[in-house]
């Protein structure tokens, strides 16, 4: 798979490429979702160094403390900034939206448990939108913000971690992931946006031709597949449209 896999004993250790206003950034996922190793902000900050030995996995040299929430989850409603800008998280919770504990529960998230919503389900694959108040290293306060992330048939999980209300609004939220030069970039964006479009640009050396690709959204969630380049290639625009054909904002990758 286009997506890399670390392993530590009995834990899957998932990082997948994911992007705002054109830029990568990683999320990881620890079993099912995990810790944050990217904050989906729009300057992300990696988290190392943390006392959780899970944490520790990642890798990085920074220093941080990052305390546990006073609770894993939480029966409250997320703060107005999320349910305003996510129509998924204002419908009524469904019994196709429940997920085993171990899919969501994290480090340093208090998950809003009553409001996790199953967007969508495509080729077999089921995106989730996680909100929680998510704890950052000391002394910077815990923000709320969601995850998005897919769940395969097997119960894996990849996607990104920690999107804010302000960082969805302004970026959404894209990972990739793909093989043998084809991939599936699934992406969350806020109410209003209705389709999504990629441009990439020719590959003469690859023989690949310049390819444009459009997908619409349901739930807020957007689902670009089959995309004719592998999970690492670099599309050059994104434009997104409302239901009138409107261009509601342009993203170019510089």
């Amino acid at each position: 798979m286009g997506d890399r896999r670390l392993w530590t004993g009995d834990r899957r250790l998932w990082t997948a490429r994911w992007r705002t206003a054109g830029r990568w950034r990683l999320a990881a996922f620890v079993g099912g979702v995990g810790v944050i190793a990217a904050v989906a902000v729009p300057v992300a900050a990696s988290v190392g160094g943390v006392t959780d030995s899970r944490a520790a996995m990642l890798g990085s040299t920074a220093k941080c403390v990052l305390p546990r929430p006073p609770s894993a989850t939480t029966q409250d409603a997320p703060e107005t900034a999320l349910l305003s800008i996510l129509a998924v998280l204002r419908r009524p919770m469904t019994h196709a939206d429940a997920l085993p504990a171990r899919a969501y529960l994290s480090f340093n998230q208090e998950v809003f448990v009553r409001y996790i919503r199953l967007a969508r389900s495509v080729g077999g694959f089921g995106y989730y939108v996680i909100p929680a108040i998510i704890t950052r290293c000391e002394p910077v306060k815990a923000y709320q913000g969601v995850t998005f992330v897919r769940r395969t048939p097997g119960g894996g999980g990849a996607g990104i971690l920690a999107a804010s209300a302000a960082s969805i609004k302004r970026y959404g939220g894209f990972f990739t992931s793909g093989q043998h030069g084809r991939s599936t970039a699934p992406g969350l964006v806020p109410d209003g946006v209705a389709t999504v479009t990629v441009h990439y640009t020719a590959n003469p050396a690859g023989r690949l031709p310049a390819v444009t690709i459009t997908a619409k959204v349901v739930d807020n969630v957007v689902v670009l597949a089959s995309i004719p380049r592998g999970p690492a290639a670099s599309w050059t625009k994104m434009v997104w449209r409302a239901a009138n054909g409107t261009t509601i904002k342009t993203f170019s990758d510089s």
